[in-house]
């Protein structure tokens, strides 16, 4: 190998190197971010409830953290959109928390079927009856 071949092989190892590099400041810079919106999401939820209800959604995050989306992203709307008219309680917490699983609860049916002819009239069930 010449010099120019190892020189053209350090430039492609440095791509490379730099393309792996790009990737992970990328993805630094997307986590940066997700990071940044959840703490202006919470500081938001931090000023439109009550402590008592705060604590109540956070709790509600780690149990079922697809409901606590649904609620956090339904009180940032009405906030943004001023139809809230002070700090959410932990009671009106309570009462979205039930729409929403009143609203998401599955409609079950219930059917039961029933035979007819359990007996038919052909069984006798009285056997020892005596013809004599």
């Amino acid at each position: 190998m010449n010099e120019e071949d190892i020189k053209k092989l350090a430039a492609a190892q440095q791509q490379q190197g730099g393309g792996e590099a790009d990737a992970a400041a990328q993805a630094k810079q997307q986590q940066q971010q997700v990071e940044e919106a959840q703490a202006r999401k919470n500081q938001i939820l931090s000023q439109i409830l009550e402590a008592d209800a705060y604590s109540r959604l956070q709790r509600i995050s780690l149990v079922r953290p697809d409901r606590c989306a649904q609620v956090e992203a339904s009180l940032i709307k009405m906030a943004t959109n001023r139809q809230l008219s002070g700090k959410v309680s932990e009671k009106q917490l309570i009462g979205m928390l039930e729409q929403y699983s009143e609203q998401t609860k599955p409609k079950t049916k219930i059917t039961i079927q029933r035979k007819n002819n359990l007996w038919d009239e052909d069984d006798d069930f009285n056997d020892d009856t005596d013809s004599d």
